[in-house]
């Protein structure tokens, strides 16, 4: 019996010292863990930051693309107008043109444009 209270008085005390030792260690990993915690969170703000700043580029980039093609647009947009005038133009004149009645006004029209006729 003697040595079963000694056993058990050592068992007690073998019980009270794992569970400090896990204690104690449980207790040193969470504040390993928190350390880890907070650098993880600044790693991220960090990657956060990066792709912020690489997003802005980009956007000014798109922007000025943006406009660089909106003065292409509308300098095509001038021409555009300035051809369909044109067309407009050429196309009231060539149904303004009446086939000569007289050969009298087709030598003049012949005259007008650089031509002499033979027959003269």
């Amino acid at each position: 019996m003697i040595l079963n209270a000694t056993m058990t008085k050592y068992i007690k005390y073998a019980v009270i010292i794992i569970f400090s030792i896990l204690l104690i260690g449980l207790i040193v990993n969470y504040f390993k863990t928190r350390e880890d915690i907070a650098q993880i969170r600044k790693q991220a703000q960090q990657q956060v930051e990066t792709a912020k700043k690489n997003y802005q580029q980009q956007l000014s980039i798109y922007n000025s693309q943006i406009q660089q093609y909106q003065q292409e647009i509308e300098q095509s947009q001038q021409q555009l107008d300035y051809y369909r005038r044109m067309y407009n133009s050429l196309q009231n004149k060539k149904e303004s043109i009446v086939a000569p009645k007289t050969n009298t006004e087709l030598r003049k029209r012949f005259e007008a444009l650089g031509y002499t006729p033979l027959g003269n």
